[in-house]
């Protein structure tokens, strides 16, 4: 599953000395992976409806969920999410963050997959993802690290392998600011992020209230290439924000 981790040993023995900023945000409170379970399990189905292997419970999956907020439920969240969308003994729960405490706070809750990474450096085996869940994750992530995250995780990800971006609406980034001064914003809007991931193609979008959802998979993945309209594009929800 993993890379040879010799060559990202010195990365992460650095990255458990850096981001204290992030001690206080562990200590806020954020919304939840589950906030957003029902649209990643639609967007999944609807995939899944169109190519079947995806879901198919003979094949043992491999779910990552990439930077987490320890506290709020997600990681409880996360993994009850998954166990009801795919239930195999062999599936593998796996849990990202380039910060020490969340991973620390996973094992002496319970025994999961842990992995002290940057998101955008992905640490696995070529084809060995079929689930990127990166929840809110891109609101702390600037272009070079888009593009990297491009980069390695068309290389991760399964041939049918999916990477699901839920991202705050832009307009509201700035009161998340706000909120959390002593860490750095990015607003993105769908068509500028995925002109920071040229790597991967779009499969799906769905824009919420204050939020989007931004599916993408491996260029050469059998899925179709969902087109954006010019609301889509917008970010329009049905009625005003």
């Amino acid at each position: 599953m993993l890379q040879n981790m010799n060559s990202h040993q010195k990365e992460v023995d650095t990255l458990r000395y850096l981001h204290p900023q992030w001690a206080y945000y562990y200590g806020e409170s954020v919304r939840s992976f589950r906030s957003q379970k029902n649209v990643y399990k639609s967007s999944i189905e609807h995939i899944d409806f169109d190519c079947p292997s995806v879901l198919a419970p003979d094949q043992p999956k491999r779910f990552v969920l990439g930077g987490f907020h320890p506290y709020n439920g997600t990681p409880e969240d996360f993994k009850r999410f998954c166990c009801e969308l795919h239930l195999n003994p062999k599936d593998m729960h796996i849990y990202l963050d380039m910060n020490r405490l969340p991973l620390e706070s996973i094992e002496r809750r319970f025994g999961e997959y842990r992995i002290q990474a940057l998101i955008e450096s992905l640490p696995f085996n070529d084809s060995s993802v079929d689930f990127l869940f990166l929840d809110f994750t891109v609101d702390y992530m600037n272009d070079e690290q888009l593009k990297r995250l491009s980069q390695c995780s068309s290389v991760s990800l399964s041939p049918n392998g999916l990477m699901f971006i839920t991202k705050t609406w832009p307009p509201d980034i700035k009161e998340l600011q706000r909120k959390h001064p002593q860490l750095t914003l990015h607003p993105w809007y769908v068509g500028e992020l995925i002109a920071m991931m040229p790597n991967l193609k779009l499969v799906g979008f769905s824009c919420g209230y204050d939020s989007s959802l931004i599916t993408m998979a491996r260029k050469d993945s059998p899925f179709k290439n969902y087109t954006l309209s010019p609301s889509d594009l917008r970010e329009e929800y049905p009625w005003p924000k």
